[in-house]
């Protein structure tokens, strides 16, 4: 609550008057709002699932929500001199999950793509069906990860950054296996 006050504060004091960054001010307000609601309904996941009350699931569609995934991080991608692609089967793609989760887990890959492009590249966002099963890709255009690295990546704790903290990819795989029962694997 006393993030959205802050916000609040902000959005009445600092808001420019120029008509331009008055609209970029606005978005980004928009886009903080917005992480607070879902970080709001990840906590409250999160404390049901510590309950065992299990986890709210709902139809997603997947185009969308990749689209979301894209529109959120586009600014860091562009100020990082990327590109970003989504590639999803206009037939609507759905799928019975939690979508905080989802989005989450697609977040961490997202953002570690980022990381491992240092001079530009596309990442791309890809849905597509596979007979009665939907595959879900971040594909990066990056350095690549290391063959001793490749079967490790998804352990907790385990990251090749210095600063890294080994949760991300853990997170991926306690979201797609143990939460929606799929099954996650890298290519390098």
């Amino acid at each position: 609550h006393s993030i959205q006050l802050t916000l609040d504060h902000l959005d009445d004091a600092a808001r420019p008057g120029d008509d331009a960054p008055a609209r970029e001010f606005d978005r980004g307000v928009r886009l903080i709002r917005g992480e607070i609601e879902r970080l709001d309904r990840l906590v409250e996941n999160f404390l049901c699932f510590a309950r065992s009350d299990g986890r709210r699931s709902e139809a997603v569609d997947l185009g969308a929500l990749l689209s979301d995934v894209a529109n959120f991080v586009a600014k860091e991608a562009q100020r990082r001199g990327l590109v970003i692609a989504v590639e999803a089967e206009t037939s609507g793609l759905v799928l019975a999950a939690n979508p905080e989760s989802l989005r989450a887990a697609l977040l961490n890959l997202v953002l570690n793509g980022f990381e491992a492009m240092h001079a530009g590249g596309t990442l791309t966002l890809r849905a597509r069906a596979e007979g009665d099963r939907i595959a879900l890709e971040v594909e990066d255009t990056g350095c690549g990860i290391a063959p001793e690295d490749q079967e490790r990546v998804f352990e907790f704790g385990f990251t090749t950054r210095a600063n890294g903290h080994g949760l991300g990819l853990a997170m991926v795989h306690q979201t797609v296996v143990e939460e929606h029962g799929g099954r996650v694997g890298l290519a390098s």
